[in-house]
């Protein structure tokens, strides 16, 4: 009777968490992928993704092929990050949402505030908007915002540890940092404020993220790329967290679950790499496979004269030399989960992108080993 019982709670509580449905936005994007791989191979909600267009059939086809065996097929509908239409029917049913969607590319302060800043921000309201109107049934959003919202535009210190209560100075930072800063904050002011449906709001808030990859490149590894190609011939004295990309998934989809994270903002971060290291762990690994990784550091008196015709040398150029430690320990404490040792994810991002076409593959270049 004892055993029936349980058996009859597990299978009440199947029932209920299957008839839950998570909504991913972005859904082909690098970490969105992950998510989604996650969520279909444990089978305990049902899922849909946003999409741009439901006609780009090569965009979406990684998503569609993600988890073959599992029971439920995930859904996908059309919806723009930059248009309030599409995203209420997109919530429609929809019990939890993981908004990952947001623009990115490199480009000046002018139209950066114009072509990043303003869509950032407008994105998330729009996804919150859509979230708070009537008839919606979302109970819990988890936003994925950045380190880059965390740490960056103001002089604490070399040996100051960031943690979740700092926040960047926007006005001190480049495009891409201060479109992540205002947009969270924006999320942010809109649960206080709300007088809608109510729900609550947390925030995942990674740092360079790595690892395999199961579509598209991520913005975030195409510094590997770039010294595998050659196109990084030098490095730069930069210092930055580094995380799995499977361990940022794992947080969003632990967000979900965990009690403690209504209200809470996350920093997902394994470690601090400098780019050196980065670039010596890759030459160990794939100068005998004939490719030509950095060995040396740039001179600063050529990285300076270049920031004043290249925006990226610009932000180079003011982290010149500059440790960057953030704790990313709240996220494994709270969502409880280990971090993946990065300097196997770099390798592994490094092998994913030769395998995938991004880079190419030399002669001596003996094939992707197995993962463990």
């Amino acid at each position: 009777r004892v055993q029936s019982a349980w058996g009859c709670l597990f299978f009440f509580e199947t029932v209920c968490t299957m008839s839950q449905t998570v909504l991913v936005t972005g859904a082909t994007g690098y970490i969105a992928l992950e998510i989604c791989k996650q969520l279909l191979t444990a089978g305990e909600f049902k899922v849909r993704g946003t999409v741009r267009s439901l006609a780009n059939e090569k965009r979406n086809k990684p998503l569609l092929d993600l988890v073959p065996s599992a029971e439920h097929k995930i859904e996908l509908v059309e919806a723009d990050l930059l248009s309030a239409g599409g995203w209420e029917k997109a919530i429609e049913g929809v019990d939890f949402v993981l908004h990952t969607a947001s623009p990115f590319f490199v480009a000046g302060k002018r139209e950066g505030e114009q072509k990043l800043v303003k869509p950032a921000v407008e994105g998330t309201l729009n996804v919150l908007r859509a979230c708070a109107a009537e008839g919606s049934s979302v109970q819990r959003v988890v936003l994925t915002s950045s380190v880059a919202a965390v740490a960056y535009g103001r002089e604490l210190g070399p040996d100051y540890v960031y943690a979740e209560s700092d926040w960047s100075d926007a006005d001190n930072v480049d495009a891409y940092t201060r479109s992540k800063t205002v947009a969270e904050r924006a999320a942010w002011d809109f649960v206080a404020q709300n007088e809608g449906h109510k729900f609550t709001l947390t925030t995942i808030n990674p740092s360079l993220v790595v690892g395999p990859l199961l579509g598209s490149p991520g913005t975030s590894v195409g510094i590997i790329a770039d010294m595998l190609n050659g196109k990084l011939p030098m490095y730069a004295p930069l210092q930055f967290g580094v995380v799995d990309v499977r361990d940022v998934a794992r947080a969003h989809v632990l967000a979900i679950k965990s009690d403690k994270a209504p209200g809470n903002r996350y920093i997902v971060s394994a470690t601090e790499r400098w780019l050196k290291d980065m670039a010596d762990r890759l030459s160990d690994e794939f100068t005998p496979q004939g490719y030509k990784l950095p060995r040396k550091q740039v001179p600063y008196a050529v990285a300076w004269v270049a920031s004043f015709f290249m925006a990226p040398m610009e932000n180079i150029v003011k982290s010149w030399g500059r440790g960057l430690k953030v704790d990313g320990s709240k996220s494994e404490k709270d969502l409880g989960f280990r971090y993946m040792d990065v300097d196997k994810s770099v390798v592994e991002t490094a092998y994913a992108l030769i395998e995938m076409g991004v880079v190419p593959k030399t002669p001596a270049y003996k094939g992707a080993p197995a993962r463990e």
